[in-house]
């Protein structure tokens, strides 16, 4: 996870280069979509690598939200005035990966399913930003909903599996229960 968010933070200063690159060759707002897409392509490579780590950590499963508040203070005195980056939103999205990768962590969850919520971290976390708050609720309600999915499905199969042991259990004890002394005995030999 150190690694995954080493390359997060490394994705500034390139980013920054980015940006002066763009404004330079052309206008400010080639610069900031020069600049994100560059911190974009970061963020997706920590995310990669974070989501192919064999073993989480509970470091791991608590440093998405630290991270995300740091990153809350850096960018929010850069968009006062603006709709560029919600922190909230971002914060929110990453509690919500703390919670997949615990769940991934305790064996609840596969990895796969944490995909989702990742993707949505990376979205919150970059400072482009769709004006007003409707990306935000979609893109949250959509890793909610995932994950209140991902739950369901697995206490559903984990209540199945239980019933059906129960079920194999109870039919070997009414069977041996019920049955005539004679076939008993013919059972036992074979």
């Amino acid at each position: 996870m150190f690694k995954s968010l080493l390359i997060g933070f490394a994705s500034i200063p390139f980013a920054i280069i980015a940006f002066v690159i763009g404004w330079a060759v052309h206008d400010w707002r080639v610069g900031i979509v020069a600049g994100g897409a560059v911190m974009g392509i970061f963020m997706l490579w920590g995310l990669i690598f974070l989501l192919t780590l064999k073993t989480f950590s509970w470091a791991d499963v608590i440093l998405p939200v630290p991270a995300a508040c740091i990153w809350c203070i850096l960018l929010t005195p850069l968009s006062l005035g603006t709709e560029v980056f919600t922190a909230p939103a971002c914060i929110g999205s990453a509690i919500l990966l703390s919670i997949s990768f615990a769940l991934v962590k305790t064996g609840e969850m596969r990895t796969a399913w944490a995909i989702l919520p990742a993707a949505m971290f990376t979205y919150e976390m970059l400072p482009v930003n769709i004006p007003g708050p409707l990306d935000d609720y979609l893109a949250f309600g959509g890793a909610v909903g995932s994950l209140i999915l991902q739950l369901a499905y697995y206490n559903m199969k984990r209540t199945s599996d239980e019933l059906s042991a129960r079920s194999t259990s109870t039919n070997s004890e009414i069977t041996s229960v019920n049955m005539i002394p004679e076939v008993q005995q013919i059972e036992d030999k074979k």
